[in-house]
């Protein structure tokens, strides 16, 4: 049985706090599991502006860093400057079952990452293509974390020319 190493209602309270008016958190939906509801969280900052990003994290409960850096990025206000250009939607944690347990997987064991080409994907895949789908981005970034690695990198995927 899984333990709880993190606490994911702290997250979404940092969230709130780091926000205070700038923009609106809204709940996409919630996951039901054995262990709690999980409320699946989406911050909108700029609504409105010309360019449009989408930053998503801890769709890997076990890669913490994202949705660190996520709350880190909002708490320093370094996102204000942006704000006359940008609209951004962040979606700070879509795996919140696995970042309270540390486990890649979501509470049925799965792989969120691997499955947003399902037919029938779990919930929290499905808030997040709700998201995507619905409107059309500039940029997305999805964080994830890996500690094997020095420095950083980037996968770029871009439509054929």
């Amino acid at each position: 049985m899984l333990k709880r190493k993190r606490d994911h209602s702290k997250i979404i309270r940092r969230l709130i706090a780091s926000v205070n008016g700038a923009g609106h958190i809204s709940t996409l939906g919630e996951v039901s599991t054995s262990k709690g509801n999980y409320p699946i969280q989406k911050i909108v900052l700029g609504e409105g502006k010309p360019r449009r990003a989408l930053i998503s994290a801890g769709i890997h409960g076990d890669e913490p860093a994202g949705v660190e850096t996520v709350c880190a990025f909002l708490e320093s206000g370094k996102y204000r400057p942006f704000l006359d250009t940008w609209e951004l939607t962040i979606l700070p944690c879509i795996n919140p079952y696995g970042f309270e347990h540390d486990t890649r997987e979501n509470h049925e064991e799965r792989d969120l990452n691997r499955l947003f080409k399902e037919k029938t994907p779990p919930l929290e895949v499905a808030l997040a293509q709700s998201v995507v789908t619905s409107s059309s981005y500039d940029l997305t970034l999805e964080l994830h974390e890996d500690c094997e690695s020095s420095g950083y990198y980037l996968y770029e995927k871009a439509k054929p020319p």
